[in-house]
C-alpha cells in the first residue's frame, strides 16, 4: 500500500474511535488502580515463562520487534513493512493508543502482532501490585478496544521484570517478552548513538549468524524507526525468515 493512502485510511478511522477512548487515562501518567481488578488478580498465578530469545523447530527466524508507540513515525514504517511483504510485533504503550488509535488500527489492519508496552512505560519492578496490574489492564483495554483482542503478550520497560511482576501478569494470562538483541535505536534521538553505529551492529549479528534472533527496536522517533529500511534488508539478505514474538517460544 502507497504510503499516501495508508495515512488517508488512518485519519478516516480517527474519526470513528475518538470519542471512545476519553476516559482512559491522560498520556504517560501511572495507570489509576482499580479495586476489582486488584481483587481478581492480585493473587497472581504460576508463572508463565518469558519468551527471551526466538526458539522454533527450525532455525533462520528473526522477529523484529518495535516499542513504545504507536506514533506520527509509525505509519512510514509500516509502508516499508508492507513493500517487503514482512509482519512484525508492535510493543505499544497504551497512553500512545489513546493519542493515536488510527495508527494503531492501521498496524493491526496490516496483520502484524500488536502487545502492550503497559499503560505509561513504567519500571515494574518498581511499583505495586495494584499499580502493575493496572498499568496491564489499562493498556490491554484500549488495544481491545481500538482491534476487539487482548493482547496476550507484554513486553516489561527496559526489561525489567522479576517473579512479583511474573506472577501478576501471568494471572492477566499473558506472556512476557524480552529480547537476545538490541539496537539501542533509542538512543540516536538523544545524540548518544548514531544510526551508523546501531547499524554497524546489526551487520556484526548477521555476519555472526546466530541461529535466530528476537531484536528490539522503537518507533516512537523518526531518527530511530527511519533505521527500519535498512535493518529490514540487512536480516532479510543475511537469509532470515522474518516473523512475529509470537511464533518464537523461548
Amino acid at each position: 500500500m502507497r504510503f499516501a493512502a495508508l495515512l488517508s485510511i488512518i485519519a478516516a478511522h480517527a474519526l470513528s474511535v475518538g470519542a471512545a477512548l476519553s476516559d482512559y487515562p491522560a498520556l504517560d501518567v501511572t495507570a489509576p488502580t482499580n479495586s476489582a481488578w486488584t481483587a481478581r488478580f492480585g493473587g497472581g498465578a504460576t508463572e508463565i515463562p518469558d519468551i527471551e530469545d526466538c526458539t522454533t523447530p527450525s532455525s533462520g527466524v528473526w522477529s523484529i520487534t518495535y516499542d513504545d508507540g504507536p506514533s506520527e513515525s509509525t505509519p512510514a514504517l509500516l509502508a516499508e513493512l508492507a513493500q517487503r511483504g514482512v509482519k512484525a510485533t508492535f510493543f505499544v504503550v497504551g497512553s500512545r493508543v489513546k493519542q493515536h488509535p488510527e495508527i494503531l488500527k492501521a498496524i493491526y489492519d496490516a496483520g502484524h502482532q500488536i502487545a502492550s508496552h503497559t499503560w505509561s512505560h513504567p519500571v515494574m519492578t518498581s511499583i505495586t501490585d495494584a499499580q502493575i496490574i493496572a498499568e496491564l489492564m489499562w493498556s490491554g483495554k484500549i488495544i481491545e478496544e481500538v482491534t476487539g483482542q487482548f493482547p496476550r503478550y507484554w513486553r516489561p520497560p527496559q526489561g525489567e521484570i522479576d517473579s512479583r511482576v511474573r506472577r501478576l501478569s501471568s494471572a492477566l494470562g499473558m506472556h512476557a517478552v524480552i529480547w537476545d538483541h538490541d539496537t539501542n535505536d533509542w538512543q540516536i534521538p538523544g545524540g548518544t548513538r548514531t544510526a551508523e553505529e546501531a547499524l554497524a551492529e546489526v551487520e556484526d549479528w548477521m555476519d555472526e549468524y546466530p541461529e535466530n534472533g528476537l531484536s528490539l527496536e522503537h518507533d516512537l522517533y523518526v531518527e530511530s524507526a527511519g533505521l527500519a529500511p535498512a535493518i529490514l534488508d540487512l536480516v532479510r539478505n543475511a537469509g532470515y525468515q522474518i516473523k512475529p514474538a509470537a511464533d518464537c517460544n523461548g
